[in-house]
């Protein structure tokens, strides 16, 4: 996995292609078209604190029921999207096909959902990658993604 990656970042430099949709291919598009993009899920109004799942607006808790009886270390959880349709499909092309392009796009989507939560971030961490994983994928996507976010939030 990671020749091919290697490979595959070696020819890209050679021999650049046009731009193209990572998730559609559709031609002569930003990182992720338009099309694409309008078919993400995106998460608005009430959501679980833990597990920024959407809910309903008449649901009156802050947790879900699946997060109501359980503990966690930390206080808030943002999502941007639903992990299901072209949403799910965003995140596998970023972290399985090596498609490291998306990481721009899902940190400018971060960055958009702090600014409406108005948060203000001190630091963005990565999350740690098993060294197996790393060799395999051949990038720490986490890291990618803290890297962009950093930029955008100017930390």
């Amino acid at each position: 996995m990671l020749i091919k990656h290697v490979l595959r970042t070696f020819l890209e430099l050679l021999y650049p292609s046009k731009s193209r949709c990572q998730l559609c291919g559709t031609p002569g598009s930003l990182t992720v078209c338009e099309r694409c993009m309008s078919a993400v899920e995106f998460l608005e109004g009430v959501t679980c604190f833990n597990c920024a799942k959407n809910l309903s607006e008449s649901y009156h808790e802050r947790l879900c029921p699946d997060c109501r009886n359980r503990s966690f270390h930390y206080d808030r959880a943002f999502s941007c999207f639903e992990y299901k349709g072209v949403g799910k499909e965003l995140i596998y092309s970023f972290k399985y096909e090596g498609r490291t392009a998306i990481a721009e796009v899902l940190a400018e989507l971060m960055a958009d959902r702090l600014k409406n939560e108005n948060l203000q971030v001190d630091a963005v961490v990565p999350v740690p990658i098993h060294p197996n994983k790393l060799t395999t994928r051949g990038f720490n996507q986490s890291l990618l993604i803290a890297e962009a976010l950093g930029e955008r939030m100017k930390i």
